[in-house]
């Protein structure tokens, strides 16, 4: 049986989900001065950036599986003794679950609120391949990360967001002895109609293109009189689709606290379809958060949503 692990023990978790104090990053591995080796790959942002929390993370529980651990008797001969419990924070989930040395190993994290330039670290007795999975879920939105080569033994996995990175949890996790690593699988199709920006090599695919505004917007890239309605490009940087959207213009008499916000170059995850959606998400995302008038498709200061429009 697992023994429950006190919140006065998960401060210690930091420190290994930090990867000894020293965790590569950028899609490649390496080794500290103690032998452990980190692996680490960015996948695909969750929002944009304006859009990322800087809630904290949650505290460790310990989950209900653990490794098993020997202990010395008196007479100084091994025994056998209860696992030790893992420590996890909310939001991890892995499949198979227990991991296997000799099967590709889908790793994912879930949080209630969008993220950009999310990461998943992994730390243990090995070199890990990491590659992004892509989104699975929004509203609350999970992110997939493929692992492959993980030796038998306890791993720690640790999910991080934001530019800076921020982390967002860690958790421990068993790898049994099931044979050696299976083969990598195919790299995503770069002329398939799935592939979408930040899924491989030469994903550039932002499906919010092409999408429009019911009603249109009365306001265009050139300002007020010209009416616009339907996205006709994006770039693709890093998973995220940059994108234009509507705004009202600015009145730096009234609102010396500048423009409304992130409309102008608003980056947004792959996943969203909808213009309208992009452009509401860019609009009332962080830090200013401005309001998305649906009756007009427009991005307006904050509390003038509703109102008519002052031109």
């Amino acid at each position: 049986m697992a023994r429950t692990v006190p919140r006065a023990l998960a401060p210690a978790l930091a420190c290994v989900v930090a990867a000894a104090c020293g965790a590569p990053s950028e899609g490649h591995s390496g080794s500290d001065a103690s032998g452990i080796t980190t692996a680490s790959v960015h996948g695909s942002d969750g929002s944009s950036a304006g859009a990322t929390t800087t809630s904290a993370p949650a505290t460790s529980t310990a989950s209900t599986s653990g490794a098993s651990a020997d202990a010395t008797s008196s007479s100084g001969q091994p025994t056998t003794g209860d696992p030790l419990p893992l420590l996890c924070d909310p939001g991890f989930a892995f499949d198979p679950d227990p991991a296997e040395s000799g099967a590709i190993l889908l790793a994912s994290f879930t949080h209630a609120e969008p993220l950009a330039y999310v990461d998943l670290a992994i730390t243990g007795p090995g070199a890990p391949t990491i590659t992004w999975a892509g989104i699975s879920a929004s509203d609350p939105w999970t992110w997939n990360w493929q692992v492959i080569g993980l030796n038998p033994g306890v791993w720690t996995a640790s999910f991080s967001a934001g530019e800076p990175a921020q982390p967002y949890g860690g958790c421990q996790f068993q790898v049994i002895d099931t044979g050696p690593a299976p083969e990598p699988p195919d790299p995503p199709d770069p002329t398939g109609a799935d592939c979408l920006c930040g899924e491989g090599d030469g994903c550039d695919h932002c499906p919010m293109v092409g999408a429009c505004l019911d009603p249109p917007s009365p306001v265009g890239p050139n300002g007020p009189g010209m009416t616009w309605e339907c996205l006709d490009n994006a770039g693709c940087d890093n998973g995220s689709c940059r994108i234009w959207c509507p705004f009202e213009p600015c009145d730096m008499e009234k609102h010396p606290g500048g423009c409304p916000n992130n409309t102008e170059a608003c980056w947004v995850p792959p996943w969203i379809d909808s213009y309208e959606e992009a452009c509401k998400q860019c609009c009332e995302s962080a830090p200013q958060s401005s309001c998305w008038d649906e009756a007009y498709n427009l991005c307006r200061y904050p509390g003038e949503c509703g109102l008519p429009l002052p031109f």
